[in-house]
Parts: structure tokens; C-alpha cells; sequence
């Protein structure tokens, strides 16, 4: 199969990546076939930028294959994603693109490894949504965060069919990045991501380098996306989800015409009192109307 290269094709040619078939590393010839033996620190650190990006098309182009992505992804580009400029990558249902920012190629760690595993695990749940549940986090919500989905800046987009909406979450920056590390669907990728370059690693224990140093690049990289969460715990965090799922889904209604603007406030005010209290007391807050019968709209 072959992918679209044209959106980046200036990014490539300044990195002259074009006819590499293989390249030395470590006194190690790398081939497309083995391209995956390098997710190892000590040997990216040694590897060029153009010999990165060419191991990361060839790593993408093997997952793709290996996982049966051919209808769902048709593109990896080497640029943000247009109003995500400083996400670390991002993928596009909708056009089948991975957006990757060329920035982290540079940066001595396998961060930008972790990032196109962990967009090619948002592909495969788009494949295999009737599946996921026996992923890696297997939620009885987790349906529900296919339809509203929140992103670091803490806009909750509800979608609808063929149809998005959005909504800002009126909260501090740590809540919001919580709450999209907290997401389902990020936890899920994150967990794969994880365990899927900690396979490789360990798989090559002994062969290349310091293997403590590659496993602390890998935990360093997992506290990125796993870290101690300070405000929406464990104990919580379901019902954290919940109660933003259902500010999105008010907004929507609202917007439709279907409450009033009248209600609407009513209730947003009491939502956001309700995670308030949440986060203080830790332990769930009744509400005047029933957040499962709400949430249960439009699934």
C-alpha cells in the first residue's frame, strides 16, 4: 500500500529520506523488516533525523499492516493538525491522517515513538468499537466516550451522527489536562502504548546498550501521560467523566432548542457545583435531575 506523502513532502525532501532502503545502527544494518529493533534509546539516540523519520514511516506503515488499518488510516503527516499546533500528534477519523509535530523527531527520547503508537491504537478502536470493552480498559462507559470526547484544552466535543458540537469545560487548566488524560479512549491508547514499546524493549534486553536507561526513558515518557493524578482521582474519576459528558450534552440540547436557555443555566450551575463538591469531598453529589437517564440520550 502505498501512503500519501504530498501535505509534507518539503519535510521530507529537507531530511533527503528518499531512497533510503536501509541504514547502519549500532553496526546493525536496519531494514523496513527490522526497523522495529530500534525502538531501544541508546540506538535513536545514535540514528540521524533522517534515519528517525524514515524509521518512523516504516514503523507506521508496518503497524498499519499488522493491525488491518488500510480503511482507516491513509496518511501519517509530519505537521499539526490545523488549531492543534501544540498537540503532540493527533488522528483524523475522518481524513484517516496521523498528524505528527515534527518538533519531538529531534528530541532524544522515544516520546515521538510512544505518540504514533498511541494514535495508531485510536485507529484500531474506530475498527473495532464492538472490541474494545476487552482492551486495555475495559469500562462500562467507555462506549459513551466515542460521543463526547474532551480534549487538553478542555473543549468537550459531542458528536452526533454526522454532526459535532463543542463546548468549553469553565475549569482550570490541571482539571482539564486530567480530564483528557482521564478520557477512556487516552487512557486505552496511552496503556497500549505503553505496554507495546515495553514489549520490544524487554524483547532486547541484553542486545543494545543500557537497559536501565532505555526502561527509564519508557516510565520517564509514561509519567507523561500517567501521572499522579492530584484532582481527579481513581475513587472519582468515573463520575468526573459523567458529569462533564453531561454539560456537553446540555449545551447541545440548549443549542437544539430542545431545553431553554432558562434551564439550561439552571443546570449548568448545578453541574458545575456538583464537581466542584466532588473534587472536595471526594464522594458523589445528588443531583436534581438523573445523570444516567441524560447521558442515556442520543446512545
Amino acid at each position: 500500500m502505498k501512503y500519501r506523502v504530498e501535505k509534507h513532502n518539503e519535510f521530507i525532501q529537507k531530511h533527503n529520506i528518499m531512497g533510503i532502503e536501509s541504514f547502519d545502527c549500532n553496526g546493525i544494518k536496519i531494514t523496513r523488516n527490522s526497523v522495529m529493533d530500534i525502538i531501544y534509546l541508546s540506538n535513536w539516540q545514535k540514528l540521524n533525523h533522517s534515519h528517525r523519520l524514515k524509521s518512523i514511516i516504516w514503523m507506521f506503515e508496518i503497524l498499519v499492516e499488522e493491525y488491518e488499518l488500510n480503511d482507516y488510516l491513509k496518511a501519517l503527516l509530519f505537521i499539526p493538525k490545523k488549531g492543534f499546533e501544540t498537540a503532540f500528534a493527533n488522528y483524523d477519523k475522518e481524513e484517516k491522517v496521523i498528524f505528527l509535530n515534527p518538533n519531538y523527531i529531534e528530541t532524544n527520547s522515544l516520546f515521538i515513538i510512544w505518540n504514533l503508537f498511541h494514535e495508531i491504537r485510536h485507529a484500531i478502536q474506530y475498527k473495532n468499537q464492538d472490541l474494545i470493552s476487552q482492551g486495555y480498559i475495559p469500562m462500562d462507559d467507555f462506549y459513551r466516550s466515542f460521543r463526547y470526547y474532551f480534549t487538553y484544552d478542555g473543549t468537550a466535543y459531542l458528536f452526533n451522527n454526522d454532526e459535532e458540537f463543542q463546548y468549553k469545560i469553565k475549569q482550570d487548566e490541571d482539571f482539564c489536562i486530567e480530564l483528557y488524560l482521564r478520557n477512556p479512549m487516552e487512557m486505552d491508547a496511552n496503556k497500549f502504548a505503553y505496554k507495546e514499546m515495553e514489549n520490544i524493549i524487554r524483547k532486547n534486553i541484553g542486545i543494545f546498550g543500557d537497559d536501565n536507561i532505555n526502561l527509564m526513558d519508557l516510565e520517564k515518557n509514561k509519567q507523561i501521560f500517567f501521572p499522579n493524578f492530584k484532582l481527579i482521582t481513581d475513587d472519582i474519576e468515573e463520575y468526573i467523566i459523567k458529569l462533564c459528558q453531561a454539560l456537553a450534552e446540555l449545551a447541545y440540547q440548549n443549542s437544539m432548542g430542545i431545553i431553554d436557555n432558562h434551564i439550561f443555566r439552571q443546570k449548568e450551575m448545578e453541574i458545575y457545583w456538583a464537581i466542584n463538591q466532588v473534587l472536595e469531598k471526594n464522594n458523589k453529589v445528588k443531583l436534581s435531575f438523573d445523570l444516567e437517564e441524560l447521558l442515556l440520550v442520543g446512545n
